[in-house]
């Protein structure tokens, strides 16, 4: 009894054949044979290989399923270890993100300092104006505190040295 598996096999191939053999029909009548013998070929080569027991005795059946079974375990395994890899670029990449918002906070905050700075040295600055602007204004007025004092001693030794008059009544 023939195997749908090898039933199938058999079919594509003459498929594959036939539609070659079409395709190149104008390349001579050589081609066209030799593409259809080539399918029958084949066709007979899959038909022998599946005939008996599937071709695989009962040892190389086990150790292949053995083989896909370890094989399927892996993958399982790997596609874990993907996952999990997937996840922790999510957490980076969203740390990542974090940092660079906390970054330009803090970028913002540092020209908010700089800008305070530069207003309060200008402050700074006209206040020291305005101390030594006082500080000619003091000088000024010790000045003509002292020109004052100098003047009222004058007037006083006037005062003194003019001879007195009687008092008229």
């Amino acid at each position: 009894m023939v195997s749908s598996r090898v039933l199938m096999a058999v079919v594509g191939v003459l498929i594959v054949a036939a539609g070659a053999a079409f395709v190149l029909k104008d390349a001579g009548n050589g081609v066209a044979l030799g593409f259809a013998a080539v399918g029958a070929i084949a066709a007979i080569a899959i038909y022998s290989v599946g005939q008996g027991e599937g071709g695989l005795d009962g040892k190389t059946r086990t150790d292949i399923d053995d083989s896909v079974r370890r094989l399927k375990d892996g993958v399982t395994g790997h596609l874990g270890s993907v996952d999990e890899t997937s996840r922790l670029a999510r957490d980076l990449a969203s740390s990542i993100k974090d940092v660079s918002t906390h970054a330009e906070t803090l970028a913002s905050s540092a020209e908010e300092s700089s800008s305070s700075i530069l207003e309060m040295t200008a402050t700074h600055d006209e206040v020291a104006e305005n101390i030594g602007e006082l500080a000619g204004s003091v000088r000024e007025t010790v000045s003509s505190i002292e020109e004052m004092a100098y003047s009222i001693k004058e007037v006083a030794k006037n005062v003194d040295s003019r001879p007195k008059r009687p008092r008229r009544r």
